[in-house]
């Protein structure tokens, strides 16, 4: 039905399907964007490029606002956990918060190798000089602040940042 050709579920539904029985090796893209809108309800521009993270996410979000099924094989199947620490240097102190994540973004400019940038990734940052983490009780100390993958998805999407965008060199 005419319904049917609009969904974005529906529309990948057969774009998957396309790929997996036919003989070609493409499928024309056109009434999939065609049916997808952008948070607005505003078609998207093919002739614009979009950031591979922005676009995910805001087909994850269509898709499980069209039917919440789709929402928890998104989630079964590409929802991960990290867990953002931050470690003291100078105590015990241990600070570890939970995030869900369906796709992890690691820059690739001047590393090697996908693993040199996950390495990257997961190395963090340290929390030093004005700069310090202040601890529960007030207290100011040097840590290190770093993303650690806690449960990896059956299925995972690594997206490689070829760069970083500069509002300085525009």
């Amino acid at each position: 039905s005419e319904d049917l050709g609009r969904s974005p579920l529906f529309q990948l539904q057969v774009l998957f399907g396309y790929l997996r029985i036919s003989q070609k090796k493409y499928y024309d893209t056109k009434p999939f964007c065609t049916s997808f809108t952008d948070y607005d309800g505003q078609p998207i521009r093919c002739s614009e490029q979009k950031d591979v993270n922005e676009f995910a996410n805001m087909l994850f979000d269509k898709l499980e606002g069209i039917n919440p099924k789709a929402g928890h094989i998104i989630r079964d199947t590409l929802g991960g956990v990290f867990a953002n620490q931050i470690i003291s240097l100078e105590s015990d102190h241990v600070s570890v918060r939970e995030e869900p994540f369906n796709m992890i973004t690691v820059g690739i400019a001047a590393k090697n190798s996908l693993v040199e940038s996950l390495e990257s990734f997961v190395q963090g940052e340290l929390l030093v000089g004005d700069n310090k983490y202040q601890l529960p009780d007030g207290t100011k100390v040097n840590a290190r602040k770093r993303v650690c993958i806690k449960e990896l998805p059956q299925h995972l999407i690594v997206h490689l940042k070829r760069f970083e965008f500069d509002l300085d060199t525009l």
